[in-house]
């Protein structure tokens, strides 16, 4: 079966859009999480209150994903977005490698590494496309 680019049309735009491009630049937007961790400011992030309302809100994750589990071996997260999930990786004492289809996504969750001690070589991110 022959993989086609699927098309959509944008509203406003003058044509269509691979749909690849219309999901990147809606992520680019705001990263998938980061809207529980804004509050006015949009230059300023709470991570702590990042985390807290993505594992209210989904509170299935950190059993499911055994994040301890990870303590030592290599990990690859696909779709980073603002980083709660991957932190909790770095955290856990995993190698950590993570890709994201937007650069918004890498930045978020390179500052949130950061802004919780850890030094850019605890860990690997990518802005890229898994598929």
């Amino acid at each position: 079966m022959e993989n086609q680019a699927s098309t959509t049309q944008v509203a406003g735009s003058s044509g269509p859009t691979d749909a690849l491009s219309v999901v990147k630049e809606f992520w680019e937007q705001e990263p998938c999480g980061t809207r529980y961790g804004r509050e006015g400011d949009e230059d300023t992030v709470d991570f702590d209150r990042m985390a807290r309302e993505r594992y209210r809100l989904e509170p299935h994750i950190p059993g499911f994903a055994d994040f301890e589990s990870g303590r030592g071996k290599e990990v690859l997260e696909i779709g980073v977005g603002g980083g709660v999930d991957f932190m909790s990786w770095v955290k856990a004492g995993a190698q950590a490698n993570g890709i994201d289809l937007t650069q918004a996504a890498i930045d978020m969750t390179r500052l949130r590494l950061r802004a919780a001690g850890f030094s850019d070589d605890s860990f690997s991110l990518s802005r890229g496309d898994a598929e």
